[in-house]
């Protein structure tokens, strides 16, 4: 289950994910590691989207704070998954991912949504919101942001073995 691990109550979810044998995973947050380390150590084992809607290093006077992210990419203990669709991340920050997390760790997925498979300029609902697909992944009508993947998976494993 994917939560925030920096809102009320995350430690006491992750303690009951637990005991119940349910994949605690952190994603859609602005954790800093100060945040998130006690949830891990409550057992946290997982992390959603590496670099999308994720939190990252920030500076606060001189010191730098990290996110989830470098802490995705730190803690040996943790599995965390990158979306392999070439458009959310770069050639290089999968290698980047692939060479700090290692293959027995990282997880390639598709964060596929219900346009899936639907042709480029489609429209698709999502959440009580329209998005278009546009170059195989869900899109914002602003193009500000990415909603989601439409590429399937499928069509990624030649993106990975490459």
């Amino acid at each position: 289950m994917t939560y925030a691990p920096e809102l009320p109550g995350a430690l006491a979810l992750t303690e009951r994910l637990v005991e119940l044998g349910i994949v605690a995973a952190a994603g859609h947050s602005a954790a800093r590691e100060e945040e998130v380390a006690p949830v891990i150590d409550a057992g946290l084992s997982h992390m959603i989207h590496l670099w999308s809607a994720q939190s990252t290093i920030v500076r606060e006077g001189p010191w730098r704070k990290l996110g989830l992210l470098e802490v995705s990419l730190a803690y040996d203990d943790l599995t965390a998954e990158i979306i392999c669709d070439n458009r959310h991340l770069p050639p290089t920050l999968m290698k980047l991912a692939y060479k700090c997390i290692g293959p027995d760790r990282l997880c390639a997925i598709s964060d596929a949504t219900s346009g899936a498979g639907l042709p480029d300029g489609a429209h698709f609902r999502m959440g009580g919101m329209e998005y278009e697909v546009c170059d195989g992944v869900g899109m914002l009508f602003d193009r500000t942001a990415f909603a989601g993947s439409t590429t399937l998976l499928s069509q990624m494993l030649p993106i990975l073995i490459h």
